[in-house]
């Protein structure tokens, strides 16, 4: 069975076999061998000193991680299935031709548990790694749910010959051309995180994809990705903004930093009081003040980029250097060169995000009121100024040191929120917030008046908006929704909805006007009522009907032709007291009562 490698770099390399029963000595005829028993030279470069090209792992060894690296000693060394190995490999010292692997044996099937172990050391970084292996003779998908993953940290990282650099891979990014994809006879790392981790793989978790040793993942995701170029090298990390993420490790989502072996390489880190990170996932709503490290073995310039991958929900990004004490916009710039001296070991900058993108809104309680409020949740140092205003003006600007502010006495309608942190120079943002108006509680009836010397009047109630259920008070006592067996007279209802928004109402039966409440199917709104100031007529077919509006008395106060389905009037010319409105068209013939509170 064969493994192609194309030509690059003459470097170290992770490699397994997709076979069983595979030892060294079935890479011989593929790879230069040094340094053990059975090499092509095992006493390279000398006899006292034999420097071995291939290395196995033992993650029992206490220690930093590479403490575990085990040399090879005879060409008789047995390859298990899934368990990874570190060679050295090329035909000359500056670059390789292209070469195949090839063993031979029964290929690797069925269900596979990888040789994993965990060893409490004391150091949570250091503790638990282990140099695994693809053990099939096909790609297979790191993210298939037919993985049995217990005690084990999601990321994994592959050594990338061609750049110098681990490539890791979490949960649908990776850095340095991390991917999900696992190439047949690909090594990689994984961490356990507690004793007795399983890592079992099963047929199910092979991909059609035809898996290059490294292959660049793509993910749908905002992420802010940091890169430092040195001359021709070049590093990379990511910040990744995910709902469920934290502010420590998060096994699920973050990949820890596995330094390059090449010490020309730059490297960056993102770091939190405990680790440094490859890839480090935050909630957006987190306010974050973040160190980030960067080391190069040689002093000069070093240029750091900025890719935002949908950055939606992002206000705002300010780099900080704390040796020149510039301070960047990310979100606005694409790099910052900076002069690196080889002596620097510690975090020279700060990233410091702000994000004021998570607002509540809450709708006044009744049609017209102003108990609504904007809730906003702020991130960043702040402290942060809040500006409201709307299409006539300020409606109220103010300080606030706390991460979420209330604004409140609000009515419906759009405003614009401008929230400024302070402390940071590209912290501001313009959002619109638009407040919906609940819909009035309004009323139409149908009133039977009494006959003569009978009780057989009724008031029929049809109640809409609000929020149900409602409550009916009548000024006869009654606290049903429709009355019956009535006598001519007035009767006044409140009617109350589940927030405590009501709408009052007056019936009069068997007045001298001859006038009564009818409705058809065609009937026509009327809100609010009792009314002040203004007052809206409602209803599909409303277009073309004629209003008239009389006093008690039986005086015309006002007639208009209503030209569309919804007409709003002003009547703050009309004095407080009782009206009667009759609309008539070719669909409506309706008549009501309104009650005016003017004044």
């Amino acid at each position: 069975m064969q493994r192609y490698i194309g030509a690059g770099a003459t470097s170290w390399r992770f490699l397994t076999t997709p076979v069983s029963g595979t030892t060294l000595a079935d890479w011989n005829d593929n790879l230069i061998t040094t340094g053990f028993t059975g090499s092509d030279y095992p006493l390279w470069p000398t006899a006292s000193n034999p420097w071995s090209n291939i290395y196995f792992y033992d993650e029992t060894v206490c220690g930093i991680q590479d403490s575990g690296y085990v040399a090879a000693t005879n060409i008789t060394n047995t390859v298990s299935p899934g368990q990874g190995v570190w060679v050295w490999a090329g035909d000359t010292i500056t670059g390789t031709q292209a070469f195949t692997v090839d063993v031979v044996g029964a290929a690797n099937k069925g269900n596979i548990n990888l040789p994993i172990t965990y060893t409490n050391c004391g150091l949570p970084t250091d503790d638990g790694w282990n140099m695994v292996g693809n053990p099939y003779p096909s790609t297979i998908d790191w993210d298939s749910p037919n993985w049995t993953k217990t005690r084990i940290n999601q990321a994994i990282y592959i050594w990338n010959p061609q750049n110098q650099q681990f490539a890791s891979y979490v949960f649908g990014i990776g850095t340095n051309g991390g991917s999900r994809y696992i190439a047949s006879s690909q090594a990689f790392w994984v961490q356990a995180n507690a004793a007795s981790p399983v890592l079992q793989i099963t047929e199910t978790c092979k991909s059609a994809v035809d898996q290059a040793f490294i292959r660049d993942a793509v993910a749908d995701q905002q992420l802010l990705t940091f890169g430092v170029q040195k001359g021709t090298k070049y590093d990379e990390a990511i910040l990744r903004f995910i709902d469920g993420a934290t502010e420590n490790f998060d096994a699920d989502f973050d990949a820890l930093k596995l330094a390059s072996a090449d010490v020309d390489m730059p490297y960056i880190a993102l770091l939190d009081t405990a680790n440094e990170y490859s890839i480090n996932s935050y909630n957006l709503g987190q306010s974050l003040t973040m160190p980030v490290k960067v080391l190069a073995s040689t002093n000069g310039l070093i240029t750091m980029t900025f890719n935002k991958t949908n950055l939606i929900d992002l206000s705002c990004a300010i780099l900080e250097d704390l040796v020149t004490g510039a301070k960047t916009d990310v979100i606005a710039n694409s790099s910052y060169t900076f002069y690196h001296t080889s002596a620097t070991d510690t975090a020279r900058f700060i990233l410091h995000l702000w994000n004021n993108k998570a607002k509540e809104v809450v709708a006044p309680t009744c049609f017209e009121a102003t108990n609504g409020e904007i809730i906003s949740q702020t991130s960043g140092d702040g402290p942060w100024t809040f500006n409201l205003s709307n299409d006539i003006g300020t409606v109220t600007f103010f300080n606030s040191t706390n991460d979420t502010t209330i604004i409140n006495n609000l009515g419906a309608g759009t405003y614009y929120l401008q929230i400024s942190d302070q402390s940071l120079t590209c912290a501001t943002s313009i959002d619109t917030i638009v407040i919906e108006n609940p819909t009035p509680v309004s009323v139409s009836s149908v009133v039977t008046n009494p006959s003569l010397s009978l009780n057989d009047g009724a008031i029929d109630l049809m109640v809409n908006g609000g929020t149900s259920p409602y409550q009916y008070n009548w000024s006869n006592g009654e606290t049903t929704e429709d009355l019956v067996n009535l006598t001519a007279g007035t009767y006044d209802v409140t009617i109350i909805d589940a927030n405590g928004c009501s709408s009052n109402e007056v019936f009069v039966l068997d007045l001298s006007t001859g006038i009564s409440n009818l409705s058809t199917n065609e009937s026509v709104v009327l809100y609010p009522n009792p009314a002040k100031d203004v007052i809206t007529f409602e209803g599909k077919n409303l277009a073309g009907t004629i209003l008239k509006l009389t006093t008690i008395s039986g005086q015309v106060v006002l007639t208009k032709k209503l030209t569309s389905t919804k007409e709003t009037l002003t009547i703050s010319s009309l004095s407080s007291g009782v009206y009667f409105y009759e609309l008539n068209n070719e669909t409506i013939q309706q008549k009501g009562k309104l009650i005016v509170v003017n004044r």
